[in-house]
C-alpha cells in the first residue's frame, strides 16, 4: 500500500515537493490542500475591472543548477521579463538601473508556472478552497481538520504555508523567522496616461515598487499599474481602513509624478506574509518521530527559488523515509 502524504499549500514550494516526490515514487499517494480559490500562493495574477493585476511575487531569478534543471519541461509557462527599470524618489532625480541577470514572469500570468508543474507531467491531486485549521489523529494517521470535516488518514502531514501558520498547524517553534507585510495597488490606467514603461524602484518613499502590466511579456494591452508599498508603511498600517490606505498610496504615486490613477478604480489587497525579513536559517524542518515536516521561503530567504530549494531539500529527506 503507497503511502499517503498531505502538502498544505499549494504555491510554489508546495507544488514542486509534490512533483518532486512523484517524480522519484511514482506510486506515492500525495494530496495538496490549498486555500485560496486556485494554485500559486503569491505568484498571484488577480483580474477586475476587465485588467489583470500580477499583485505579489513582481518576477523570479534562477540562480542554481538545481531549479534550471526543474523548470526545463515547464519552459512554455514563464518568459524573460526586460522591462526600463527606473530609480524613483519624492526628493531626487530619476535615474536608470540595470538588472545583470535574467528575471522572469509567469505567462500568460503569474500563477502559471504553478499551474504548469501541477498539470505536467500527470496531473497533482490539488483540494482548492480547502482551509486546513488543524490536525488530529496520531503520526502516521493523520487527520486534517478542514471545515469540521476530519480527512485522511495520512501517514506524513507536510506545511507549507507562511511560518506562522505552519506552526501552529504543526506546533513547531517558527518565532525565529520574521516577515514584513505589504500592501499591493492594483489601479487600471488610460493607456494615453500610462506614465511609466516598464518598473520602478522607489526610495524615500511610503512605496517602494511600481511596475506597468503591459509591459510583461504575456500580458493584454491593458494599461495598468502595481505598486507595492514599503514593509514599515504596511506595518504600521496593517489595520487601517483599507481605503485609508488606497487613498495614501495614490497621493504618493502622484507625488512622483505618476498621475491618472483612479481612486474609484483603485483596488488594494494586503499581503500579511509579503516577505521573509529573517528566515529559519534551516534548509527544511522535519519530525520523523512525529512524521510531519514544513518547507518555504522562510526556511532560506525571500527569493521564488529559495521556496523551491526549501521543497528539493525536503523531498531528499522525505523519500528514503517514505520508500522504506
Amino acid at each position: 500500500m503507497s503511502a499517503r502524504v498531505a502538502i498544505i499549500g499549494a504555491g510554489i514550494a508546495g507544488v514542486s515537493l509534490a512533483r518532486l516526490l512523484l517524480t522519484r515514487l511514482p506510486h506515492l499517494d500525495v494530496t495538496l490542500f490549498e486555500k485560496s480559490r486556485g494554485v500559486g500562493g503569491r505568484m498571484a495574477t488577480r483580474y477586475t475591472d476587465g485588467c489583470e493585476f500580477d499583485h505579489g511575487a513582481q518576477f523570479f531569478t534562477v540562480r542554481t543548477t538545481a531549479f534550471e534543471s526543474f523548470l526545463e519541461p515547464y519552459q512554455a509557462c514563464f518568459q524573460t521579463w526586460e522591462p526600463g527599470v527606473t530609480t524613483l524618489s519624492p526628493v531626487g532625480k530619476p535615474y536608470g538601473r540595470i538588472w545583470f541577470e535574467p528575471h522572469y514572469v509567469g505567462v500568460p500570468r503569474m500563477n502559471s508556472l504553478c499551474r504548469g508543474i501541477m498539470s505536467a507531467p500527470d496531473p497533482l491531486n490539488v483540494r482548492t478552497q480547502q482551509q486546513v485549521q488543524g490536525l488530529s489523529g496520531c503520526p502516521g494517521e493523520w487527520f486534517l481538520e478542514i471545515e469540521g470535516e476530519s480527512v485522511g488518514p495520512f501517514n506524513w502531514v507536510v506545511s507549507t504555508a507562511p511560518a506562522p501558520q505552519t506552526a501552529a498547524l504543526l506546533g513547531m517553534d517558527l518565532s525565529r523567522v520574521v516577515y514584513a507585510p505589504a500592501f499591493a495597488l492594483m489601479v487600471p490606467m488610460d493607456q494615453a496616461q500610462l506614465p511609466l514603461s516598464g518598473a520602478a524602484v522607489i526610495k524615500d518613499s511610503l512605496l517602494e515598487w511600481v511596475a506597468a502590466g503591459s509591459t510583461r511579456p504575456g500580458r493584454g494591452s491593458q494599461a495598468s499599474l502595481v505598486a507595492h508599498a514599503s514593509g514599515r508603511f504596511s506595518q504600521a498600517h496593517l489595520d487601517a481602513p483599507a481605503d485609508q490606505v488606497r487613498d495614501e498610496m495614490i497621493r504618493e504615486l502622484e507625488h512622483l509624478g505618476l498621475n491618472g490613477c483612479s481612486r474609484d478604480a483603485a483596488v488594494l489587497h494586503r499581503w500579511r506574509y509579503a516577505r521573509v525579513l529573517e528566515p529559519l536559517d534551516e534548509p527544511c524542518l522535519i519530525d520523523s518521530e512525529q512524521r510531519i515536516a514544513g518547507a518555504g521561503d522562510w526556511c532560506i530567504g525571500a527569493r521564488v527559488e529559495d521556496a523551491f530549494s526549501s521543497a528539493l531539500q525536503l523531498s531528499q529527506q522525505l523519500i528514503p523515509r517514505l520508500n522504506c
